[in-house]
């Protein structure tokens, strides 16, 4: 069993800082992550992980016997992840370093369940209609999307709610793109780009609609159970 944890070092939250200022990787699974173990475990398929950072939850799918490729643009996080793998799950595991939507061309209808956990977050608009359309083409029939982002529901983050309210009255398709974060909140300059769009589960659903996908189930959680930040996820399905 790999227990990539006793290489990183996690912050209370049990989070791992990325090597490249794009937020943190959770080693505790959301809502999005388990459901991607069940699918995993249940048809110990061809699966991708996305923005895998440390590839907690890749590391997972492996061993409930699913054939995992781990893509993440930092090739840090990928040499990180490759070093500590256990034997038993080498053989299950490819990876490739790319920035995603743009260079991420996958073979299509070939996946069977695809988890994006912390990733929409980093993309632009444009980019996010290109990413959901990608993973559509990637997935088999019946194949599925797991997702989780960040949502502008958080409690201390009242200033980046009023920018998205204000872009959904104004009827932006994604409206919670911010381009100055770190004038709104300094805090972030640190772990975070200036710009992230933040999601809420309204224009999520409808974005997974119009690439084509049934939506299974979708909803907010906590972040962690001591926190206030909200996270937004869906479940989604190629029919």
């Amino acid at each position: 069993m790999t227990d990539i944890n006793n290489i990183l070092s996690l912050d209370e939250h049990k989070r791992a800082k990325t090597k490249n200022n794009m937020g943190y990787a959770h080693s505790i699974p959301s809502r999005a992550s388990r459901a991607f173990y069940e699918h995993s475990k249940l048809t110990q398929g061809l699966f991708a992980d996305i923005g895998a950072a440390y590839g907690f939850d890749s590391i997972k799918a492996a061993e409930y016997g699913a054939n995992v490729l781990v893509i993440d643009k930092e090739p840090l996080h990928l040499e990180i992840f490759k070093r500590n793998l256990s034997p038993e799950i080498k053989s299950k595991i490819q990876t490739l370093n790319l920035t995603f939507p743009e260079e991420v061309n996958l073979k299509k209808n070939a996946f069977d369940g695809i988890l994006l956990s912390r990733v929409l977050l980093f993309l632009n608009p444009p980019l996010l209609d290109l990413a959901l359309n990608k993973v559509f083409s990637f997935l088999k029939p019946g194949g599925k999307a797991f997702i989780m982002s960040i949502s502008p529901f958080t409690a201390g983050w009242e200033v980046i709610r009023d920018v998205y309210i204000e872009q959904k009255q104004q009827g932006q398709k994604w409206p919670g793109y911010i381009t100055n974060i770190w004038d709104l909140l300094p805090k972030t300059k640190n772990t975070l780009p200036n710009a992230i769009q933040f999601l809420d589960e309204e224009h999520l659903q409808k974005g997974l609609k119009e690439a084509g996908f049934i939506i299974e189930e979708s909803g907010y959680e906590p972040q962690y159970s001591s926190h206030s930040t909200k996270q937004v996820y869906a479940i989604a399905v190629k029919p």
